[in-house]
């Protein structure tokens, strides 16, 4: 009798757990919108981990349409590919759509940033902000972005020049190293010659924070704060290449 009452408690534990888990999934299929199926837990969110996000979304556009209903962990998402709804939702109703997810990390800088900041917080730093790329700044960082680009198309003719023209080249390292040149340059006011250098201080750390843990990522979306905090999961932006950038910008 005991032995069939804690069968019972399990089964109703993992019945309730399930339905927690799967209770919103039927939400797009409820408004009539078309979308890939989820996996319990993960959502659909595993698959942009998996894949790049450009091939999963225009595979997503081909089969579901330009509205699709996907799942972050438990938490509707709606993907837009209509250009006259993209334009309301972005300029016409803008306020109602202002806020981004809700995604928080561990340290007290890093929340602070823009794009991971709501409601008036996120008003108050766009305001601090939008100075910085007025159009007259923007031309007078011109050059320094025309330099880094010139610098990386060197560096590519190099590379081409010494390969026997059959191979593939990989072109993300250069695209990290050009970014990483810009942002020192307008951000920092120093020369760092990431193409030149990829062993540099401040290449390693950028690109270590530039290169995002799966693993770290997907329990930051899918997973409640409070479960993130129960089991210790902390995202990868806490981790040393931060504390680096942060060091730098303080000096």
């Amino acid at each position: 009798m005991v032995s069939l009452t804690i069968v019972s408690v399990i089964l109703s534990a993992i019945l309730a757990i399930y339905w927690y888990l799967t209770k919103t999934y039927d939400h797009w299929k409820r408004l009539g919108v078309n979308g890939p199926k989820p996996i319990v837990v993960f959502g659909n969110f595993l698959h942009r981990c998996v894949r790049p996000l450009a091939v999963i979304d225009v595979g997503y556009l081909k089969k579901y349409g330009t509205i699709i209903g996907v799942y972050d962990g438990r938490n509707p998402v709606l993907l837009v590919a209509e250009p006259e709804i993209i334009k309301q939702i972005t300029v016409k109703d803008f306020q109602a759509f202002a806020d981004r997810r809700s995604l928080t990390t561990e340290h007290p800088i890093i929340n602070k940033a823009l794009f991971l900041n709501t409601g008036d917080d996120w008003k108050r730093l766009r305001t601090i902000m939008s100075p910085t790329f007025t159009s007259g700044k923007m031309r007078r960082m011109y050059h320094l972005v025309r330099e880094c680009v010139r610098e990386m198309c060197d560096h590519l003719d190099v590379i081409t020049n010494h390969s026997s023209g059959s191979e593939p080249i990989n072109i993300k390292p250069f695209h990290q190293c050009f970014a990483l040149d810009v942002i020192a340059s307008c951000a920092f006011a120093t020369k760092i010659n990431a193409q030149s250098e990829p062993n540099s201080e401040f290449v390693v750390n950028g690109r270590r924070v530039m290169d995002f843990n799966v693993w770290q990522m997907i329990p930051s979306f899918v997973f409640p704060k409070w479960l993130n905090r129960a089991l210790g999961v902390r995202t990868q932006f806490v981790e040393e290449p931060s504390e680096y950038m942060f060091t730098m910008a303080r000096h």
